[in-house]
C-alpha cells in the first residue's frame, strides 16, 4: 500500500511538472505571436463573430485572475469578475494596459502552480456551481488557454501574412 502511495505522489509530481512546462510554453507561444503585432491590429475583429486579440487577452486575463488568485477559496472569496465586459473594447484597452493585465494574470497562475503539491490536486473548488478537483480544473483550463492562444497565433499570423516570423519549424517556400 505504501508503495502505491509513493507511486501516486510521484505521478502527481510529474503531472505538476509537466503542467508547469506546458503552460509556460503556451505563454511563450502567445507572447512571441503578440510581439509581431502592431498596436493598431490588436483590437481588430476580422468579422462580426470573431474576437480580436485584445478581447482574447482580456478574456484569458479575467479568467486567470479570478481563478488562480485563490483557487481553493470559495467562489465568493475570489476576485470579482465581470466576464461580459471582457468581450467589450474600451478606450482604456491600450496595448500597454491589456499586456499588463495579461502578464499579471499569467503570474497569478504560475505563482499558484509553483506552490502546488501533489496532495493539492485532489482538493476541490467550485466553478460555475460545479465542484471539481484542482486536477480537473487544471486540465480544463489548460485546454481553454490552449484554444485561445491558438486563436491569438492564428490572428497574428493572419495580420503578418508573408512577413510572419514562424514560431516553429517554418514550411519550405
Amino acid at each position: 500500500m505504501e508503495e502505491r502511495i509513493k507511486m501516486s505522489e510521484k505521478v502527481a509530481a510529474l503531472y505538476l511538472k509537466d503542467m508547469r512546462q506546458q503552460l509556460r510554453g503556451l505563454k511563450t507561444l502567445a507572447d512571441r505571436a503578440l510581439s509581431q503585432m502592431k498596436d493598431e491590429e490588436l483590437p481588430v475583429e476580422i468579422d462580426e463573430e470573431s474576437n480580436s486579440i485584445t478581447i482574447l487577452m482580456k478574456h484569458v486575463s479575467g479568467n486567470m485572475t479570478t481563478l488562480w488568485t485563490s483557487p481553493l477559496a470559495p467562489a465568493e472569496e475570489r476576485p470579482a469578475r465581470h466576464r461580459d465586459l471582457e468581450f467589450t473594447l474600451t478606450d482604456e484597452d491600450t496595448r500597454e494596459a491589456v499586456t499588463e493585465r495579461w502578464n499579471k494574470a499569467w503570474s497569478a497562475l504560475f505563482k499558484t502552480l509553483d506552490g502546488l503539491k501533489a496532495e493539492d490536486l485532489t482538493g476541490t473548488t467550485t466553478i460555475r456551481g460545479n465542484d471539481s478537483t484542482l486536477m480537473e480544473v487544471l486540465n480544463g483550463q489548460y485546454r481553454h488557454y490552449a484554444v485561445h492562444v491558438g486563436q491569438i497565433v492564428l490572428l497574428a499570423k493572419h495580420f503578418r501574412a508573408t512577413d510572419w516570423d514562424s514560431l516553429s519549424v517554418p514550411r519550405k517556400r
